[in-house]
């Protein structure tokens, strides 16, 4: 995404900027290192979230989702489809 690696750690872990993008509740959960990684549960579905940051440049971030302990390959790739869309709005939001 086309926005300094802070910008985008605070667009996940900050409540206020997460609900302009996320429509669902995230409870942090585990160890989280601000600007590395940050972990959560997700209201009203299994396992847990971790979102991974990468800085790309100065103005420049990546981040990757991963959803664990999911009972099934089913809900997998439901969630999978929900966080790339999810993901999409994101990079909308923080790049306009």
């Amino acid at each position: 995404m086309a926005v300094p690696l802070e910008q985008l750690y605070a667009a996940v872990a900050d409540p206020g900027l997460r609900s302009s993008w996320l429509d669902a509740e995230l409870t942090p959960r585990g160890k989280s290192t601000e600007h590395k990684v940050f972990r959560a549960e997700q209201a009203g579905t299994p396992g847990k979230v971790e979102f991974g940051f990468t800085a790309k440049g100065p103005d420049k971030s990546q981040v990757a989702v991963a959803h664990s302990k999911l009972p099934d390959a089913e809900i997998a790739s439901k969630l999978k489809a929900e966080w790339r869309a999810r993901l999409a709005t994101l990079k909308s939001v923080l790049e306009t």
